[in-house]
């Protein structure tokens, strides 16, 4: 499997070192999407997170992230002083070969084989023949009729 072009592994360890990893939560997580914008929050509980090479623990109640910042009972956590303007990389993942079973909250994703499920939240599709695709927030591409796709906000063609 490939992200943006790289291994998966790789593309993790680059975004460990260049951006942002979420690498354990515990509590009561919830992920909203409002457009195009993710909304994280975790109840009373943890989030670690490897940031530019170094990881941060971010402990209380009320956990969340909204626009590219993370607060913490409703504050602004500084890195060390350091506040970063992420931008939102797409994440592509490419296939080669047969899928059963494929989620995922974000991304585009490419299968150059057949699909059986794949679900995603925010992300096109694309495929050679699948059987059942959905998806909240893309635009589904088949070269075969696919036996079901459900999108919210998106395009179906084969």
């Amino acid at each position: 499997m490939k992200i943006n072009g790289m291994s998966m592994h790789d593309y993790i360890e680059k975004q460990k070192q260049e951006g942002e990893v979420i690498e354990n939560i515990s509590g009561n997580m919830t992920q909203h999407f409002n457009g195009k914008r993710s909304i994280t929050m975790v109840c009373g509980g943890e989030v670690r997170i490897t940031r530019k090479g170094r990881t941060f623990t971010l402990r209380g109640n009320h956990i969340e992230k909204r626009d590219n910042t993370w607060y913490v009972d409703g504050k602004p956590f500084d890195f060390d002083g350091e506040q970063m303007d992420l931008k939102q990389d797409i994440v592509k993942i490419e296939i080669q070969g047969e899928v059963q079973q494929l989620t995922t909250q974000s991304g585009d994703v490419t299968v150059n084989g057949d699909v059986n499920n794949l679900r995603t939240t925010s992300g096109d599709v694309q495929c050679q023949a699948a059987l059942n695709i959905n998806t909240v927030s893309g635009d589904v591409t088949c070269k075969g009729r696919p036996q079901s796709v459900e999108t919210v906000s998106g395009d179906i063609n084969y």
